[in-house]
């Protein structure tokens, strides 16, 4: 853990600047913990076992947001109608907001990693006035448990922010679940 930890610091020192302080806070729930800049805050709303974190990133036109389902998706067919509920429904709502904003977004389906593991990330790539930028919506199954991260905003956010973005999502732990015995059972 403390060479994550070191890691994360490095990279968000990359992102900010050597000569800036570095201090990150960590969020730990239930099964979910990860760490993020300290000057950024947070909005949490608990559903379905689950939880939906919105982050405010001062200075930054970026909307970014953790979920974790509470639910496990241990079974393929599970799998397939989680992704349909939680990222399909999150692509269209993205679509919707930049085609209304005049973005045209045009999506790029690809890999990348949350928690060291392989996720699928969705690109939804637009501009607006002769500025460009980007959606993207990341999701993996860790511990049976599918967790999404959506970023939004402007590519100089991005660029500017995307250590500290990357550091976000290497540092996710999602702890697996005690199996809960039943009363009377050893």
């Amino acid at each position: 853990m403390n060479k994550i930890i070191t890691l994360l610091i490095l990279i968000f020192a990359t992102a900010i600047g050597a000569n800036a302080q570095i201090t990150t806070s960590h969020y730990e729930k239930a099964l979910l913990s990860f760490d993020y800049l300290a000057k950024w805050t947070f909005v949490e709303k608990q559903e379905n076992g689950g939880a939906n974190i919105v982050f405010t990133i001062p200075n930054s036109d970026l909307q970014l947001s953790v979920f974790f389902h509470g639910e496990t998706f241990d079974m393929p067919e599970k799998l397939a109608e989680g992704k349909e509920k939680l990222v399909e429904n999150t692509v269209k709502s993205y679509i919707k907001l930049m085609n209304e904003q005049g973005m045209k977004p045009v999506r790029t389906d690809g890999k990348s990693t949350i928690a060291g593991a392989e996720a699928d990330v969705v690109h939804l790539r637009g501009s607006l006035d002769g500025i460009g930028g980007e959606a993207g919506i990341y999701y993996a199954t860790i511990n049976s448990r599918v967790v999404v991260i959506s970023v939004f905003g402007p590519d100089s956010d991005l660029k500017r922010f995307g250590p500290a973005l990357d550091g976000l999502r290497a540092s996710i732990i999602v702890a697996a679940a005690t199996p809960q015995l039943a009363p009377g059972k050893p």
